[in-house]
C-alpha cells in the first residue's frame, strides 16, 4: 500500500524558534515522551519540518496548541516578513513586543475564527428568539449599533468575572493587519515613530 502524501504548510524556521524562545519551550521538550510539553510527534519530525521549512497541519496545530498561540502565527509566512521592512532593530524589537507578541495571538484566535463574530452574533440572537430573518431587516446602521450595544453589554458584564476577557472589536482588529505589507507595518510603526521622533516619510 503506497504512502499517503501529508499536505504541508510553509515553516519560516526563524521565527518558529524565536516563537519557542518567548514561550521558553525547546524542541527537544515538545518530542520527548517524559516532557509536559510532549506534542505527540518525535523531535526528528519537528526539526525535519524546520529543515525543510514546511510541516503538516496537524503537527503545526498541536505545537500551537501546545505553546497557546495561533497557528498560522505560529509558521511565522504571514508575519516574519513584517521585521524585514524595519532596517532598526529596535525598531524590529518594538514590533515583536507589542504587535507582533505570543501574547496578542493566542490558541483561542483559531476557535474564534472557526466561530466568526457574525455567527456568533446569529447564535446570540437565536438563543433570544430573533432569527436570521429578522436581523437582515434592520439597515447598515442598525446592525452596527446592535453589534456594538451587544458586545459593550457581553463584555460589561464578563469583565465582572473574568478581567482579561476582549471586546470583539479587539478581537477582529488582530486580524486587520496584514504583516506582509509595507504599508500595514509602517502604519503600525507610525505613533511609535513618532513619540521617539524618527517619523518615516516614503
Amino acid at each position: 500500500m503506497a504512502n499517503r502524501r501529508v499536505e504541508k504548510v510553509p515553516l519560516d524556521p526563524e521565527w518558529f524558534k524565536w516563537v519557542l524562545r518567548q514561550k521558553r519551550v525547546s524542541v527537544r521538550s515538545l518530542g520527548d515522551e517524559g516532557s509536559v510539553n510532549y506534542v505527540g510527534w518525535h523531535e526528528r519530525t519537528i526539526r525535519r519540518a524546520m529543515l525543510d521549512g514546511a510541516i503538516s497541519p496537524k503537527l503545526l496545530d498541536a505545537i500551537a496548541r501546545k505553546l497557546d498561540v495561533y497557528p498560522p502565527y505560529l509558521s511565522g509566512t504571514e508575519y516574519a516578513p513584517a521585521l524585514g521592512y524595519l532596517d532598526d532593530e529596535d525598531d524590529r524589537e518594538y514590533l515583536r513586543s507589542t504587535y507582533l507578541s505570543p501574547e496578542k495571538h493566542p490558541y483561542s484566535m483559531k476557535l474564534q475564527e472557526e466561530l466568526g463574530t457574525y455567527r456568533h452574533v446569529m447564535n446570540t440572537l437565536m438563543m433570544h428568539g430573533v432569527d436570521e430573518n429578522q436581523f437582515a431587516e434592520l439597515d447598515d446602521s442598525e446592525r452596527r449599533r446592535l453589534f456594538m450595544r451587544l458586545d459593550n453589554a457581553v463584555t460589561g458584564v464578563l469583565l465582572d468575572f473574568f478581567p482579561d476577557c476582549r471586546r470583539l472589536d479587539s478581537v477582529d482588529e488582530v486580524r486587520e493587519w496584514d504583516w506582509t505589507s509595507k504599508t500595514d507595518v509602517y502604519d503600525a510603526m507610525l505613533p511609535h515613530w513618532e513619540e521617539t521622533g524618527n517619523v518615516v516619510y516614503d
